[in-house]
C-alpha cells in the first residue's frame, strides 16, 4: 500500500497561468496528529475570506470610481462660493476613505497592485530603518540582525515595506510602556517536513525574516484570529470596517502570499510575539515587456469598453470633455461591431480586462489585426497577477487599476496617444495608502 499527499496551487509561470502540483510519498511516516490538517484548514479559511474580500473590493472599485469621478466633474462646474461645494467635498472625502479600505481589502486578498524586483531583503530592511524607528517611537529599541548573502528574492519593495511597517505598528501596540523588537534575516531551506506548517510553499531555498518583540503577547483565542480582516483586540475600537482598524496583520498575510511566501506567528501572554516570514529565493528568469504603440494626431478617437453602465458614462464624459471622440461599448461583440463599421482611425482602445463575454486583451488582439496602429489601455479592479491566473494576458498593454482619479485617467490616455510607453503597472501617487494597524 502506498500513501501519498497531493497538493495543487495556482501560480503564474513566465507570465502565464499555471498549476504547481506536489506529490509526496508519506508511506510509513509518522507525524503529530492534526498538524497538517489544522494548518491546511486555517490556510483554506484565510484564503476563502481573502477571495471573498477581493471580489467585494473589485465591485466596490467600480462604484467608487464612478462616485469620485462624478463628484470631481461636479466640483469643476459649480462656483467656488456655492453652498453645494461643501456637500460635494464631503462626498469626495468619504469616497477617498472608502478607497483606502478597499485598497486594504485587496491587499488582504492578495490582489494589490505589485511590481516585483529582484533584491536583497536584508539591504531593503536596512534602508527602511529610519522609517521603522519613527513608527516604533523613542521608547522601543530597534535591533537589526541581518546576514549577508542570505539570498535574493523577487518581491515588490513597496509591499515589503508595507509589511515591515505593519509589523512594527503591531509590535508598538503590544509594548505601550516600551520594549525591544528585532528584525532578523537569514537563509532558510524549506524541506518536505517543513511543509506541514508552511502550506503553500515548495521545498527549496528561502529567505526567512523574523520579527520578534518582548511585548504582552497574545492568548490562544486572539492568535487564532490574528490574520483575519477587521479583527482587533483593542478594547475601545469602534467601527473597524469604516476606520480600517484590525487590517494590519490581515494586510501582512495577503501581501506575503502575493509575494509567493508564507507567514507563521507564535505568541503567549507575557512572553512576546514572533512572526516568521518565508520568501522563496529568486530565479534567474526575467520577462521582457513589449512597448505599447500609439499614434499622434490632432483629434483622437477612443473606443471605450466597460460593462458597468455608470462607469462607462463617466469615462465617456471625462474624455469627451477633453476633446476626444469617444465610441462607448458595454461588451466585446458590441465593441467589435462598432470598430468594424467605423470608417475613421481608432487611436486607442480603453477596455476593462474582464468583460461578461470575454477578456479585454483578446479584443485588443482581434482589433489590432485590422488596426495595428491602435494603442491599448486595460483597466481593472483586480491586480495583474490575479488577472494572469484567470488567463488574461496583459503583455504589451498599459494597465490602469481601479479606482482611478479622472485627472489620472486623462493623463494616462494623453500619454498613450502622444508617445510610445513601456508596459507598466500604473501606480498613481494619489492612491498610495498608509498602512493601518
Amino acid at each position: 500500500r502506498l500513501e501519498v499527499e497531493v497538493r495543487s496551487d495556482e501560480t503564474v509561470y513566465l507570465g502565464r497561468p499555471a498549476w504547481v502540483t506536489i506529490v509526496r510519498n508519506t508511506t510509513g511516516r509518522t507525524r503529530e496528529p492534526g498538524v497538517m490538517d489544522k494548518g491546511l484548514l486555517h490556510q483554506q479559511r484565510i484564503e476563502s475570506i481573502g477571495r471573498l474580500a477581493g471580489g467585494i473590493a473589485h465591485d466596490f472599485n467600480n462604484l467608487l470610481t464612478t462616485i469620485l469621478g462624478h463628484a470631481a466633474l461636479a466640483l469643476r462646474k459649480i462656483p467656488a462660493d456655492s453652498p453645494i461645494r461643501r456637500n460635494l467635498d464631503a462626498i469626495a472625502q468619504s469616497g477617498e476613505r472608502a478607497s483606502a479600505v478597499v485598497s486594504q481589502l485587496l491587499a488582504f486578498g492578495g490582489r494589490q497592485q505589485g511590481k516585483p524586483e529582484i533584491l536583497d531583503l536584508a539591504d531593503l530592511i536596512s534602508r527602511t530603518t529610519h522609517l521603522l524607528s519613527r513608527v516604533l517611537g523613542e521608547n522601543i529599541e530597534l535591533v537589526l540582525e541581518t546576514r549577508k548573502a542570505a539570498g535574493l528574492v523577487s518581491v515588490d519593495p513597496v509591499q515589503i515595506q508595507q509589511i515591515l511597517v505593519n509589523l512594527a505598528l503591531n509590535a508598538r501596540e503590544a509594548m505601550p510602556g516600551g520594549g525591544r523588537v528585532a528584525f532578523a534575516v537569514e537563509p532558510f531551506e524549506v524541506t518536505e517536513k517543513e511543509l506541514a506548517r508552511l502550506p503553500g510553499l515548495m521545498p527549496g531555498a528561502h529567505v526567512r525574516l523574523r520579527v520578534a518583540d518582548n511585548g504582552r503577547g497574545m492568548d490562544a483565542q486572539t492568535l487564532a484570529h490574528a490574520f483575519e480582516p477587521f479583527f482587533t483586540s483593542k478594547p475601545n475600537a469602534r467601527s473597524p470596517v469604516a476606520s480600517g482598524r484590525g487590517m494590519g496583520l490581515a494586510i501582512v498575510h495577503g501581501l506575503v502570499r502575493q509575494n509567493r511566501g508564507a507567514i507563521t506567528v507564535e505568541s503567549r501572554p507575557g512572553q512576546g510575539t514572533t512572526f516568521d516570514l518565508y520568501i522563496p529565493c529568486a530565479s534567474a528568469e526575467s520577462e521582457t515587456r513589449v512597448v505599447c504603440q500609439a499614434e499622434t494626431g490632432v483629434r483622437k478617437t477612443v473606443l471605450v469598453v466597460e460593462d458597468e453602465k455608470d462607469l462607462c458614462t463617466l469615462v465617456h464624459a471625462v474624455l469627451s470633455e477633453r476633446g476626444y471622440e469617444v465610441l462607448p461599448a458595454r461588451q466585446i461583440e458590441e465593441a467589435w461591431e462598432i470598430a468594424r463599421r467605423y470608417t475613421g482611425a481608432i487611436h486607442l482602445l480603453l477596455t476593462d480586462a474582464l468583460l461578461p463575454d470575454g477578456h479585454g486583451p483578446e479584443l485588443a488582439e482581434r482589433l489590432r489585426r485590422r488596426r495595428p496602429e491602435m494603442g491599448v489601455i486595460c483597466m481593472s479592479g483586480h491586480a495583474p497577477d490575479f488577472l494572469a491566473q484567470q488567463g488574461v494576458k496583459l503583455e504589451g498593454l498599459t494597465f490602469l487599476p481601479k479606482p482611478f482619479k479622472i485627472d489620472e485617467l486623462a493623463r494616462l490616455v494623453k500619454d498613450a496617444l502622444e508617445r510610445p510607453t513601456p508596459f507598466r503597472r500604473h501606480r498613481p501617487s494619489e492612491r498610495l495608502q498608509s498602512p493601518v494597524g
